[in-house]
């Protein structure tokens, strides 16, 4: 079930307010599902990588460096402050 149907579902007779948040962009988008290789290594986009052995590494500037969940946590929200900054101010 995606974000929107869940707001959607909780929120019942209000349904509006699921629109209204959808509209605003305040409902979380969906998270894109990796991409699994032969080898057990889950992939997004060519920039995170995680294998239950290996651990989760991230990609800069073509290196790769191991990460801890809550550093791409981190990262994300600055990338994410930074796009909503630039077109607030394009």
């Amino acid at each position: 079930m995606n974000n929107y149907k869940l707001a959607r579902e909780v929120l019942g007779r209000y349904r509006f307010c699921a629109t209204f948040l959808r509209d605003e962009g305040l409902i979380a988008p969906d998270l894109p599902e990796p991409t699994i290789g032969e080898d057990g290594w889950a992939e997004w986009g060519g920039e995170v990588a995680f294998h239950p052995a290996e651990g989760l590494w991230s990609y800069d500037n073509g290196a790769m460096t191991l990460d801890s969940p809550y550093r791409l946590r981190e990262v994300a929200l600055i990338y994410l402050a930074a796009a909503k900054y630039a077109e607030e101010n394009a």
